[in-house]
């Protein structure tokens, strides 16, 4: 198998690995928090995040990435305004998955895709097709559609909500951004985030977290199961971590949001109505999540279309100026 095949085989794990463990952490974080009673979902944030930098650490030391260059020197503000909007982008969202509804925070992350969209744009990173555009338009009426009639819906919820989409949104667009400015590989880029990132949620989640459930994390009665629980999560929120930073610095955050984010979402929702008997699921929640669906399907099959009529030009320019011969 050549290098690039491999890159290709390396590319479709993450993306499956990540599609399954990002459900996989969202059900071990509630599981926790219901039934094991672990009501520090920040600090817990936090306590991932150091088991992720250890865990890339030890893979770097043995050299599971092998022997590669440690890219351009980060400057520290921009190391600084990343993992500031990382952090804002992790508390918001326990606060917006513990004032919403599970089925609305999934359908909130929805709306995280409009945001990159704008963020490129902005930076000038890709130029959207109408076709794509409408695409997009589509999966964000699906979102609509689910739900504005939710009546679970509040302004403190929302406004987190809204707090929350914004964020990510940004953080992810930096993601791919920052390793393309500084040639950094994915795990650097993790192993360097994520120690400082968790380092500032170990400080101050406790706090956030006892204004978020009212109790501090030394009142939770240490219990194995919840240890258990907790360890099983660790490993789901390393593989997360490691997987969308290999696909950030490989894909748009856009297509990250498209093809990743849009399928998990449906897994949660679904195994949320199936599970847990949610209201949202009814033939408007389906139309949604159909209407969604159709915009996921006719952006993939026109980016595939263009990516494939680009490659045909590049080699066509290749082979009509030869090696080492610019056009």
């Amino acid at each position: 198998m050549g290098l690039e095949e491999r890159r290709t085989a390396w590319l479709g794990l993450a993306w499956l690995a990540n599609i399954v463990s990002t459900p996989a952490l969202i059900v071990f974080n509630s599981m926790m928090m219901t039934k094991y009673l672990l009501m520090a979902p920040i600090t817990v944030s936090a306590i991932h995040l150091l088991t992720t930098a250890a865990c890339v650490a030890l893979l770097e030391a043995l050299g599971v990435f092998g022997s590669e260059e440690k890219g351009q020197s980060m400057p520290k503000k921009h190391l600084a305004v990343f993992v500031l909007i990382s952090c804002i982008s992790l508390a918001s969202a326990s606060y917006s998955l513990a004032w919403n509804t599970l089925g609305l925070y999934q359908m909130f992350k929805l709306g995280i895709l409009p945001v990159t969209f704008a963020m490129e744009l902005m930076l000038a990173l890709r130029r959207y097709h109408f076709v794509l555009v409408t695409a997009l338009a589509a999966v964000m009426v699906g979102l609509f559609i689910t739900l504005y009639r939710d009546s679970a819906l509040r302004l403190p919820g929302l406004l987190m909500a809204t707090l929350f989409v914004a964020s990510t949104g940004i953080q992810q667009v930096l993601c791919g951004r920052l390793q393309q400015m500084y040639s950094q590989k994915p795990h650097q880029l993790l192993l360097k985030t994520a120690s400082i990132l968790g380092s500032l949620l170990l400080l101050s989640g406790p706090f956030l977290d006892k204004g978020l459930t009212g109790a501090w994390i030394s009142s939770w009665e240490v219990n194995v199961p919840g240890l258990e629980m907790l360890l099983a999560s660790c490993g789901a929120a390393v593989v997360v971590n490691l997987t969308q930073y290999m696909i950030l610095g490989q894909f748009s955050a856009s297509s990250y949001q498209v093809f990743g984010t849009f399928f998990k979402s449906v897994i949660v929702l679904v195994g949320v109505a199936v599970l847990f008997n949610d209201r949202w699921v009814d033939s408007t929640g389906y139309l949604g999540c159909a209407t969604g669906l159709a915009g996921l399907l006719l952006y993939g099959a026109f980016a595939l279309k263009q990516t494939s009529h680009q490659a045909n030009q590049a080699t066509t320019v290749k082979i009509a100026f030869g090696p080492g011969t610019e056009a």
